[in-house]
């Protein structure tokens, strides 16, 4: 390990190895999940990097919230620091690109988190199991390449006993959803009248949206650190 003199001379002259240290976490390599059925949640520490105090930890969280009075499928990284407190503004990374310079070197490029989300539905989905709820992408959709990480899941999310009712493109929020339903024909005929449609043109995660599903993030990740 390096000393602290070396390290912070590293940092004044390559700033980037700031976030560039991660080391895949044993939790990661041993498929070890923090399951929360109070939150509705499975967590997950992948990366650690010993040396620096502040963007000390990276977390993967899947679940299911309501913060928006709808039933929604998120899953996403939060960056934690020595005392296991949100770094600002890292509460909740989606992006890919914002959320790759914390990622374990060794971890980048592969389909390793492809097969996490999986194995993680599957225990998410024996804890909850919404009759009716939808995902969408977090930044404005541009190309189909942001939605491998969704269409990824998706097969486990069929084989689960749901159909999909609606996917596509909003105009009204530039984003790209998917609705499920569970497939039985009382359900389907049920979720049709829900008033789905009118709630994904008007639903938009404003800063109150943002401010309780943080909450929601901090009390997971307490769990899973305590």
């Amino acid at each position: 390990m390096k000393d602290q003199l070396t390290r912070i001379k590293e940092l004044i002259f390559y700033p980037k190895l700031l976030s560039e240290e991660m080391e895949t976490s044993d939790y990661f390599k041993d498929n070890s999940f923090q399951e929360d059925k109070e939150t509705k949640s499975l967590s997950t520490e992948v990366g650690i990097d010993p040396e620096n105090d502040v963007e000390h930890r990276l977390a993967l969280i899947m679940r299911f919230t309501n913060v928006g009075g709808y039933e929604e499928l998120v899953f996403y990284f939060s960056l934690l620091d020595k005392k296991n407190q949100f770094v600002k503004g890292k509460e909740t990374m989606y992006s890919r690109k914002e959320s790759d310079q914390y990622i374990p070197k060794q971890l980048k490029g592969t389909i390793v988190f492809f097969n996490k989300l999986k194995e993680m539905f599957k225990k998410l989905i024996t804890m909850e199991k919404p009759n009716i709820f939808f995902m969408e992408t977090y930044e404005n959709y541009v190309d189909e390449k942001q939605l491998l990480p969704f269409r990824n899941i998706i097969p486990i999310i069929l084989e689960n006993g749901y159909v999909i009712e609606q996917e596509g493109y909003s105009h009204d929020k530039r984003k790209y959803q998917w609705k499920f339903v569970q497939k039985t024909e009382q359900q389907i005929k049920e979720s049709k009248a829900d008033g789905f449609s009118e709630f994904i043109k008007t639903f938009k995660k404003d800063d109150a949206y943002w401010k309780k599903f943080n909450e929601e993030t901090r009390i997971i990740l307490e769990k899973l650190y305590k």
